[in-house]
């Protein structure tokens, strides 16, 4: 079986980003602190488990995964999801998730943390910046709660939201993608349109001729 980053990305973009977006709300303008011995990242009082994924280096712009990184002495109880996607990554043939370091152009730490963090089912993830680089880490921690609320207006809020904070190159797919992982049906009308149905209410959603998103709309009425 062959698929590719940007196939997975596209599919959990969505899904993520609220999370995302839910962590903000959680950590507000706290700083943050990273324990390597403990695992734990730290936003004022709150503590949350982590895994770290890997690092961005600023001078050749560069990502290295965290199980590649030896010199930073990463406890492998801390590199288990990156060993995971890689894993997943020689099963599927994405080289992306297979080779040890590669330059920020060819994928960089937000794509490949919103892919770990979808497929692994982490609850969000955290760029933290230092002098030279950036720390990606997949929060697993359950007291971060995950987004909850009725799924299609969920859809209708977040959606555009997602298009604003990522670029995405297939707004289909990415509809498509969060739409199924929020348990709702999105089916291709014509070569423009796609529905999209709880199976009770529904939302129809155009694209232009390049295939981004034109309008997203629904009879729902407003909370």
């Amino acid at each position: 079986m062959t698929t590719s980053l940007s196939s997975v990305f596209h599919y959990y973009v969505g899904a993520v980003a609220e999370r995302q977006r839910q962590l903000g709300v959680v950590i507000g303008d706290s700083g943050w602190d990273f324990d390597m011995n403990t695992g734990l990242l730290s936003f004022g009082p709150l503590r949350l488990s982590v895994q770290v994924l890997g690092t961005e280096a600023d001078g050749d712009r560069s990502w290295l995964w965290a199980w590649g990184n030896a010199q930073s002495g990463i406890p492998d109880q801390l590199t288990e999801y990156a060993r995971r996607l890689r894993d997943y990554g020689a099963a599927h043939d994405i080289s992306e998730f297979t080779e040890r370091s590669f330059p920020l152009e060819v994928a960089n730490g937000h794509q490949l943390s919103v892919a770990a963090t979808g497929l692994l089912e982490g609850r969000a993830y955290y760029r933290g910046p230092y002098p030279g680089g950036a720390i990606y880490l997949v929060i697993t921690d359950a007291k971060l709660a995950m987004p909850e609320g009725d799924p299609l207006r969920r859809l209708l809020m977040g959606f555009p939201q997602t298009l604003s904070a990522y670029p995405i190159d297939r707004h289909v797919d990415a509809l498509h993608g969060y739409a199924t992982n929020l348990g709702l049906t999105a089916v291709a009308t014509d070569a423009s349109t796609v529905a999209i149905t709880d199976g009770t209410s529904r939302a129809t959603a155009t694209f232009d001729d390049h295939g981004r998103l034109a309008s997203l709309q629904s009879t729902l009425t407003p909370n």
